[in-house]
């Protein structure tokens, strides 16, 4: 499986998300500073405008890439072979991009505009990809749409004082006390959670293994 995939490389997660270690950990049975390590990416979201991008899929993969692009570039040097993983993800509601709060307010207002309505989460994933002198980049999306539940002001406010949302697009977690909100969900959970773990475990076999039926 992924554990076995990676075997001959040196894998970065360019991330300090728990919720993407989380899910490296649970679901693809590595084990955290030994079968890879995490190291937080330079690289500023904020420079990016949004606006400018034909598509939240385009933003999200354009961010994903230029995260990990900047711990690769720190790290390609060594002798090893390397991978680093880069990630970014967005709620989309109405074609309006959600990154994570700024304030209160702003989780307010994002709340209030998810709650009762259905709305997009996309995961972009950029993977860089060095093997001897070779090196390659392997990107991709994913999209899952969340239904939530009619929320009053009450419960928003609530919610907004366990402090959970202020580092999560949209202002929720699926994976703690946000599921709370969630009617239903069509797509991947894990994209949600910030991670496609299907695609990246495919795109890996794909790019890794000379015979994917070997894994």
């Amino acid at each position: 499986m992924l554990k076995r995939l990676l075997r001959n490389h040196h894998v970065i997660l360019a991330s300090q998300s728990p919720r993407r270690k989380k899910i490296l950990i649970e679901n693809g049975g590595l084990e955290y500073e030994k079968d890879f390590f995490v190291m937080h990416s330079e690289f500023d979201e904020k420079s990016l405008d949004k606006k400018s991008f034909p598509t939240p899929k385009d933003f999200v993969i354009e961010n994903s890439r230029l995260k990990a692009l900047q711990v690769f570039n720190a790290c390609k040097n060594s002798k090893e072979n390397l991978i680093v993983i880069g990630s970014d993800s967005v709620v989309v509601y109405e074609e309006h991009i959600l990154e994570k709060p700024v304030n209160e307010m702003d989780a307010v207002n994002m709340l209030q505009m998810l709650s009762g309505n259905t709305h997009r989460v996309l995961s972009g994933v950029s993977i860089y990809i060095k093997t001897g002198d070779e090196e390659q980049l392997v990107t991709f999306a994913a999209e899952t749409t969340v239904l939530f539940d009619t929320l009053t002001l009450d419960h928003i406010k609530e919610y907004i004082e366990t402090g959970e949302p202020f580092d999560k697009a949209g202002a929720y977690g699926i994976q703690d006390l946000g599921a709370a909100f969630v009617k239903s969900i069509e797509g991947d959970y894990h994209t949600v959670m910030g991670l496609p773990y299907h695609l990246l475990y495919t795109n890996l076999r794909r790019v890794l293994s000379n015979d994917n039926n070997k894994y």
